[in-house]
């Protein structure tokens, strides 16, 4: 479909970011200073301070996975399994739980350095879609640093990374809308 066709959803080349990401994006976007990256982590420590996760549908499609991945994936509260796609390649799942952090990359890094998706690639035709559950205040405090400090948070039992093709982003059940998602 044509680009602007309301049904065509949008192009980004890094990242969209949807969750409290997203929120610390908009912050940091909003303020004058500090310059540089030290004004996303001044913006994830205001971010972290009113903390709140949100009800997300989200609908994975195409996912790829090693042999033991999926159980792993599957085990992530509010994941559902939908099958396999029609033509055979690959998943599907539907994830339908209050999350922190909803973030499809196609890089590893978003906002000033911070290491989201520690694999992602821009060459290999697929983005990571790194999800965090409602890890509460104090686990999103642990979270932020991780990433700063290398991307650490993609080993975290509260934290899934599923390879896909697709993503569809929607507010969950009684949820009117979710933070603005922003692209890298």
């Amino acid at each position: 479909k044509p680009y602007g066709d309301p049904d065509h959803g949008r192009w980004v080349a890094g990242a969209v970011s949807a969750g409290l990401d997203a929120a610390v994006n908009a912050r940091a976007n909003a303020m004058l200073r500090p310059k540089g990256s030290s004004r996303y982590i001044l913006a994830a420590l205001r971010e972290l301070a009113v903390y709140k996760s949100w009800p997300y549908l989200i609908d994975i499609e195409h996912v790829v996975h090693g042999g033991d991945e999926l159980p792993r994936i599957l085990s992530f509260p509010g994941m559902h399994d939908l099958g396999p796609e029609p033509d055979g390649e690959g998943q599907r799942l539907q994830w339908h739980a209050s999350g922190a952090l909803v973030t499809a990359a196609n890089s590893p890094i978003i906002g000033g350095g911070i290491v989201v998706a520690p694999k992602a690639s821009v060459t290999d035709g697929y983005m990571d879609l790194v999800l965090a559950g409602d890890i509460g205040k104090a686990g999103a405090a642990k979270m932020f640093p991780e990433m700063m400090s290398g991307g650490k948070h993609a080993n975290s039992k509260d934290v899934r990374i599923i390879r896909c093709r697709a993503v569809t982003i929607k507010p969950g059940e009684g949820t009117v809308h979710l933070p603005a998602a922003f692209a890298d």
